[in-house]
C-alpha cells in the first residue's frame, strides 16, 4: 500500500523540517515541503496530495490562498496553520469552512486534524 500524500506549505525551515519529521514517523508521504506558492504549484502540476497542511502567511505579502483555491477545487482536504488570529487574516469565502490550526501546532493536535479534514489514516 501506498503512504497517504500530504501537501506541506510551510515558509519557516525549521517549522516545516519539524513537521516533515512528525508525518514521516507518522506514516505519511510529504510532498514538499514548499516555501512558496510557485514551489507548491510546482508540486501540484506533479502529483495530486490526499491533504495539504497550508500555512497562511508566507511572508514577502505572499499568502498560500491560491494554492489552497486550487486544492479546494481538486477536492482536495485543507488544513490551515497560522500565527495570526482569523479576525486579523481575510480569508477568501470559499475556504472559510476549512479548518484552521493556530501555531505552534503540537503533534497531537496536527494528527487529529489531519484525520478530521480528510478522515485519512497512514497506509
Amino acid at each position: 500500500m501506498n503512504a497517504q500524500k500530504v501537501l506541506l506549505l510551510e515558509d519557516e525551515a525549521i517549522i516545516a523540517m519539524d513537521m516533515e519529521m512528525t508525518l514521516e514517523a507518522q506514516g505519511y508521504k510529504v510532498l514538499g515541503p514548499c516555501q512558496s506558492v510557485a514551489e507548491a504549484q510546482t508540486v501540484l502540476e506533479n502529483d495530486t496530495p490526499d491533504i495539504a497542511l497550508l500555512d497562511v502567511n508566507l511572508g514577502r505579502e505572499e499568502t498560500s490562498f491560491s494554492v489552497a483555491i486550487k486544492l479546494h477545487e481538486m477536492g482536495v482536504p485543507i488544513v490551515f496553520l497560522s500565527g495570526y488570529s482569523p479576525s486579523v487574516v481575510d480569508v477568501p469565502e470559499q475556504l472559510t469552512s476549512m479548518q484552521r490550526l493556530t501555531k505552534p501546532v503540537n503533534e497531537g493536535e496536527l494528527m487529529a486534524a489531519i484525520r478530521q479534514a480528510g478522515s485519512l489514516t497512514p497506509m
